[in-house]
């Protein structure tokens, strides 16, 4: 044990100055610097004795028993009292059950993607969905940019790919960041000829910038600085490239669903319109027609939202099937699902579906007949409500039929459904549709959303209140010139073959055709105009401004009304809409 009266005063002092300018210091520490200061090695129970003679240290070893106590200012932080807990009151059995039915029928948001949700990007359950009557179209801040007129190449890449292709294609030569965005420009500067910056006047104002999603403060040289690091494209990334266009070419035109009872339900390739035996249909790209199969389908994450035009109504054995697919049941749920293209060969089947309930929202035509009559009397005296889509110009109305109508008219089946009848606006006011025929019914099995948001996800989809025909989407692309037929040596050679790829699609999908077919002058007559872009969290909706003296304002609103016809969904699940302003 360490002796005090053998430490010189010099080091007494020491030790007691360095204790009163850091207490929280321990003996051991303040041995180490006696030791470090004054060359001299020295006990820690020396210390301890100098500390405890100056009354600035307790006794060494373990404290006494029964001398620790907690002050009582910190036990009133550390333990707040608990309350004893309440006797069970008796709620009688009736309650509780009203208490879990009004639970269950809570409004919920069963519209948005759930896996987005937790993300933060849907409506929370309970809430109102994003239409109101009252919305105004310019609460929605717009912004200008020079060439907006490539909002149809940008859409022939939402049209063709679930992903963005040649991002993954090129990572291994461009590297991990933002892949995706340098492929893109590198694509558009390629298309359009654009190879300094001078060619731009600015990004941060430049429709380029904005669909590819790349830094404002990124300079023309520093995306082309890529196209250069390549000079040779391997055999293994000239193979990829070609089996991308062949996807390209490839089209799935049905999508065949086996019921467990070998029953076959159809549905067209966008899965959007519940297919019989007389409908010709049209195809859409495999990667595309793939994503919506499992997202709304088999995972179904999101309804189902499809159109059923046939006279017979809700009597149809087709509707009758493909209803009693989304109940959950050992005979009636899907067991596998067949890809077909045009010609009704087998792309893919997919034989593991989850055996689970899936919700839909199915629209029908105008009824007639008995069933007008029957809807005119279930709907004479029910509630109008109005909803507005400013980005539509577009009101409507819509009443709900009581559920016991609902599900007596969709052939007594036991199971509940919600029946909708759907009115354009038109100048009309709630009491001019007492009478008037409904212009559309929308049918579904969704019981907990808010009667607004399932009409208002139904019309988004469908605005005019019927199915729209559309034309072959990838016929015309099985005539272009595949990949590995064109002299492919180097990056610009890639970025030519998938430009080419988007440019025949415009040409034939949005009736570009009509400005000629070289890249020149639909540059200057079409990709360069200017325009604005405004997105919420349903839309994203494009306006070209035009001048007095443009020559081609029919060819031009043409191709307005034939983009909005395909009801494009961008990557961000937004319905896409164009229009043109004149300037």
């Amino acid at each position: 044990m360490g002796v005090t009266h053998k430490l010189s005063q010099e080091v007494i002092d020491f030790i007691i100055a360095r204790k009163k300018e850091s207490p929280r210091i321990g003996v051991r520490k303040l041995a180490d610097l006696v030791g470090e200061t004054f060359q001299t090695k020295i006990s820690k129970s020396s210390v301890n004795n100098v500390l405890k003679e100056a009354n600035l240290s307790s006794s060494v070893g373990r404290r006494a028993q029964g001398t620790f106590k907690i002050p009582r200012e910190k036990k009133e932080q550390l333990f707040v009292p608990q309350k004893k807990p309440e006797p069970p009151k008796k709620v009688d059995k009736s309650e509780q059950i009203k208490k879990e039915l009004e639970k269950l029928n809570r409004p919920m948001s069963l519209m948005k993607d759930p896996v987005k949700s937790s993300m933060g990007g849907s409506i929370q359950a309970g809430q109102a969905p994003a239409v109101k009557t009252d919305e105004k179209a310019n609460d929605v801040e717009r912004q200008k940019l020079s060439w907006m007129g490539l909002i149809f190449l940008k859409a022939a890449q939402w049209e063709i790919f679930e992903k963005p292709p040649l991002g993954q294609l090129l990572t291994p030569y461009i590297g991990k960041d933002q892949p995706d965005k340098i492929s893109e420009a590198c694509l558009y500067f390629r298309l359009l000829n654009i190879v300094s910056d001078e060619d731009v006047r600015d990004s941060a104002d430049n429709a380029i910038w904005y669909f590819s999603g790349l830094p404002t403060d990124t300079t023309v040289s520093h995306v082309s600085e890529w196209t250069q690091k390549g000079e040779e494209v391997s055999q293994k990334l000239l193979f990829e490239a070609l089996r991308l266009q062949n996807e390209m070419k490839m089209g799935v035109q049905t999508f065949c669903a086996v019921l467990r009872d070998k029953t076959v339900v159809s549905f067209d390739a966008s899965l959007t319109r519940l297919r019989t035996n007389t409908d010709k249909g049209s195809e859409l790209p495999i990667d595309r027609a793939m994503g919506a199969l499992s997202k709304r389908l088999v995972v179904n994450r999101q309804p189902l939202i499809f159109f059923f035009q046939d006279e017979t109504m809700f009597e149809s054995p087709d509707l009758q099937r493909a209803v009693r697919c989304f109940d959950y049941g050992v005979d009636n749920h899907i067991s596998q699902v067949k890809a077909l293209d045009g010609q009704g060969r087998e792309l893919a089947e997919f034989s593991v579906i989850p055996n689970k309930r899936r919700l839909f929202v199915a629209g029908l035509p105008s009824p007639a007949g008995k069933t007008l009559k029957e809807i005119r009397n279930a709907i004479k005296w029910a509630k109008k409500q109005k909803l507005s889509f400013p980005a539509l110009k577009r009101a409507y109305y819509f009443s709900e039929l009581k559920a016991s109508e609902a599900t007596t008219l969709f052939a007594g089946r036991d199971t509940a459904y919600r029946l909708f009848a759907l009115w354009p606006e038109k100048g009309k006011r709630p009491g001019d549709f007492a009478e008037a025929p409904p212009a559309a019914l929308v049918i579904t099995n969704i019981l907990r959303a808010q009667d607004t948001e399932i009409v208002s996800e139904f019309i988004l989809r469908w605005p005019e209140l019927a199915p729209a025909d559309h034309r072959g989407i990838v016929s015309d692309l099985n005539e272009s010139q595949p990949i590995s037929q064109k002299k492919v040596r180097d990056f610009n050679g890639l970025l030519d073959g998938f430009g080419q790829e988007l440019q025949e699609y415009c040409l034939t999908h949005y009736g570009l055709k009509a400005f000629g077919a070289d890249i020149q002058d639909l540059a200057e007559h079409v990709y360069r105009l200017s325009g604005t872009a405004a997105e919420d969290d349903r839309f994203l909706v494009v306006e070209l401004e035009i001048g007095q003296g443009y020559p081609y304002i029919d060819q031009i609103q043409n191709s307005v009304k034939m983009f909005n016809e395909r009801m494009i969904i961008n990557s961000d699940d937004k319905r896409v809409l164009v229009r043109v302003k004149m300037a």
